[in-house]
């Protein structure tokens, strides 16, 4: 995976990505370098990272953009105000997340349907925003509740990190897939990544903690787990 370079995209990739819980635990796609590449707009410098969906065969995915805030300090009024109001008027504000697309391998269809971030730009309540998630496990022939435990542990790692300090993210996301099920020993096992980092912030204290990242993590857990609750076989 190539993307054009951001120095605080780097930033994070280089030091946070050093860090022995993101090491450990792997928790945002492996950093491999930067390369410079010939472009119609001259020699642009890239960073190269791993492909997380590689080795899928139908993959569905959802990237949901995490926090109760989407602005950070260095952008301009006017573009603050819109997110003040943007972040208001949908889920980012009440729950600490909100969609920002999502495609899902439909099994009976033989398809992908495919949402994009106009999905996520509504006010939900909760039956709305669990109605929302559970479309994403659905592939047409069942509720994919058996992928929710690895999302769960991926998110208390998450929350791990977060805690113990040193990082804010604005408009970071959370990155999830699944594999269709029909490809048996050959389906990839459900992943989520940590991702878009463009605007990491690295704290003054090194105690501090992201705490809006924090409680949209922990309302997505909740909707999760009824989730899990409703459509378990076991």
């Amino acid at each position: 995976m190539k993307m054009k370079l951001d120095c605080r995209n780097k930033r994070f990739a280089v030091e946070a990505g050093e860090a022995p819980l993101v090491k450990q635990l792997q928790l945002a796609p492996e950093f491999y370098g930067t390369e410079t590449r010939d472009t119609p707009y001259g020699k642009l410098e890239y960073f190269v990272m791993q492909d997380v969906l590689s080795g899928f065969k139908h993959p569905s995915i959802i990237d949901i953009k995490m926090g109760t805030q989407t602005w950070h300090a260095e952008c301009s009024e006017a573009k603050r105000k819109k997110h003040i109001e943007q972040d208001a008027n949908c889920s980012t504000g009440k729950y600490g997340f909100r969609f920002c697309g999502m495609k899902v391998y439909n099994r009976h269809e033989k398809a992908t349907i495919k949402f994009d971030k106009r999905f996520g730009w509504y006010s939900m309540d909760d039956v709305a925003m669990l109605g929302s998630l559970t479309a994403f496990f659905d592939d047409g022939v069942t509720v994919r509740a058996d992928v929710i435990p690895a999302y769960l542990e991926r998110m208390r790692q998450a929350r791990s990190f977060l805690a113990a300090g040193g990082w804010q993210f604005f408009a970071s996301s959370l990155l999830f897939a699944y594999d269709d099920v029909d490809a048996g020993a050959e389906a990839h096992p459900p992943v989520c990544y940590m991702i878009d980092f463009a605007h990491a912030v690295k704290l003054p204290d090194p105690a501090g903690a992201d705490t809006g990242y924090c409680f949209g993590i922990v309302q997505l857990e909740r909707f999760l787990h009824t989730i899990q609750q409703q459509h378990s076989k076991y």
